[in-house]
């Protein structure tokens, strides 16, 4: 669908991480300007597992009340988790906002729903995708990367032609050196692990 290096390539079986799970992020609830006492909202996920869905939320003075639904027994059950604030000051001014998570206590800014509770990612024991990522998995990743910086198609057989708007020749001149470096790797590693694979008879 999206040329080669766009999708996952002979990939065992791995570890949940941080990206695969529905999280709340008080970065993210600053931003959105909702971080004031008796706010209502919600959130929603559209993973393809159990855990998708909508989540609700109420703001209160120090906290947030979530509530959300899992199945249990061939029934829905509501959950509600009370999960605390805190704040630091800022160097230039302001305050900064964590979550404190319901089980360690620990500020942090992310907490992650996984056995149908929110804690932080060490209480989850939970790595980061990059932690799981093979040397393929890595060049492809950089690759993509340097590509969308550049415009370019998520195919790692095209060329970047076209300087985008605003860069400087020099930069995109070495910034397509890196990508095509980096893509031609991730181009043999795939066609070398290919052809082990069919050498082996396990493809067809």
């Amino acid at each position: 669908m999206g040329g080669l290096g766009s999708g996952r390539w002979f990939r065992p079986r791995e570890r949940v991480t941080t990206q695969d799970l529905p999280q709340i992020d008080i970065r993210s609830m600053k931003k959105q300007g909702v971080l004031f006492p008796n706010y209502p909202g919600a959130f929603c996920w559209t993973l393809d597992d159990p855990l998708s869905g909508p989540m609700n939320f109420e703001i209160h003075r120090g906290s947030l009340k979530v509530e959300y639904f899992t199945d249990c027994d061939s029934q829905t059950i509501k959950l509600v988790e009370k999960i605390e604030f805190d704040s630091t000051p800022c160097h230039l001014g302001g305050e900064r906002y964590w979550f404190l998570c319901p089980c360690c206590k620990t500020r942090v800014t992310t907490l992650f729903r996984l056995r149908d509770v929110y804690r932080c990612r060490y209480c989850h024991n939970l790595p980061y995708r990059a932690q799981n990522e093979s040397e393929l998995d890595r060049l492809i990743r950089k690759s993509r990367k340097l590509r969308r910086r550049l415009g370019g198609t998520g195919s790692l057989y095209e060329p970047v032609r076209q300087k985008p708007k605003g860069m400087h020749h020099s930069t995109f001149d070495q910034l397509s050196s890196n990508e095509r470096t980096i893509s031609l790797a991730a181009v043999k590693a795939i066609t070398d692990k290919t052809q082990f694979f069919e050498e082996m008879g396990w493809l067809d």
